[in-house]
Order: C-alpha cells, then sequence, then structure tokens
C-alpha cells in the first residue's frame, strides 16, 4: 500500500523542523554526496539515493509537523527489519507519542544516512490511550549508541545497502516543492 502524502511545509517550517532532527542537522546534500562517492558509488546511484534521501527527508519532517500540531497524535517507526542493522531493526514498530515523551524529537529515524526507517502516523482509533502507553517499550535512539552518520548496513555493502534503501522509500510520494 502506497504511503500517503502530506502536506507540503513552507520553506521556514522545513528548515525549522530539518534543524531540530538529530540526523537531519548534521548534514547537507553536499556532505550526504560526499559520502556516497567515497563509498565508491557512481553519478547515477548518487542521484538515485538523493533524491530517496529527499523524499524520505520530506517525509519524516511532515510527520515531525504533523506530531507537533497535534501531541495527542502518534506514529509508528516502520520499516524492514531485514533492511536494517541490529540496532535500527530494534526500533521497528516502536511508537512515539510527543504527548508522553517530550524528547520525542531524538527518536526519531532516519538513525544513519541510508538507514531505511520512517515514520507513519497512526489514525485517531489505533492510538494508544495513555494508561497504555506506560506498556509500550521505550525507543531509545541507536544513532548516538550505535551508528556514525552512516547506516552500518550501506557502509557495509554500498551496492546492497543503497538498493536496499531504494526498495524501502520507493513507495514514499515524490517530493513537493515547498509552499
Amino acid at each position: 500500500m502506497p504511503t500517503p502524502s502530506l502536506p507540503p511545509l513552507s520553506p521556514q517550517r522545513h528548515k525549522e523542523l530539518r534543524n531540530r532532527h538529530p540526523l537531519y542537522k548534521r548534514l547537507s546534500g553536499e556532505s550526504v554526496w560526499v559520502f556516497l562517492e567515497e563509498l565508491g558509488l557512481d553519478e547515477a546511484q548518487c542521484e538515485l539515493f538523493m533524491d530517496a534521501f529527499f523524499r524520505q527527508m520530506d517525509h519524516i519532517l511532515a510527520c515531525m509537523d504533523a506530531l507537533e500540531s497535534d501531541p495527542r497524535q502518534a506514529a509508528r517507526i516502520t520499516g524492514s527489519a531485514e533492511a536494517c542493522c541490529t540496532a535500527c531493526a530494534a526500533c521497528t514498530g516502536r511508537r512515539l507519542l510527543p504527548d508522553s515523551d517530550p524528547a520525542y524529537g531524538d527518536l526519531l529515524p532516519p538513525f544513519g544516512i541510508g538507514c531505511p526507517l520512517l515514520l507513519q502516523l497512526e489514525d485517531a482509533g489505533t492510538t494508544p490511550q495513555r494508561d497504555d502507553v506506560s506498556a509500550l517499550p521505550h525507543a531509545r535512539r541507536p544513532l548516538q549508541e550505535e551508528h556514525s552518520v552512516l547506516c552500518a548496513g550501506l557502509a557495509a555493502d554500498p551496492q546492497g545497502g543503497l538498493e536496499r534503501f531504494l526498495e524501502a522509500l520507493r513507495e514514499l510520494p515524490s517530493a513537493a516543492a515547498p509552499a
């Protein structure tokens, strides 16, 4: 099932959210490209990766905006555990609840360049009640504990990591120009 499109953000809101995301605030498009070249990817592969990377960023930032617009809104970290390193695979399925965890922003995927994890906003009917939140596993931030800025799966196998990343993000809508 394709991932639904979220409304585009204004350039100012996009920048504000990007500067608060644990990974995105550390990167520029140029720095990501340099990492990819150092892994041995050619120009066409770098372009494919960058298109997917920016679609992923737009999606994550739009989810952040939705979470911050309604603190009762919940999101789930999604992705194929098989496409992730061990640290990220342990985060799949975790819920982020800004109303219950003010530090939720530190737990947002992706956790490294090439990390194929996403956020999926939950429908109001599937959002756990406040009493149920304490029973949920608490997400932790693998970037700080187990990752460098580059996803271990991509670093270990650039060609396979690129394919896994592109496959994980293929259903994301194309990047829309900010409003």
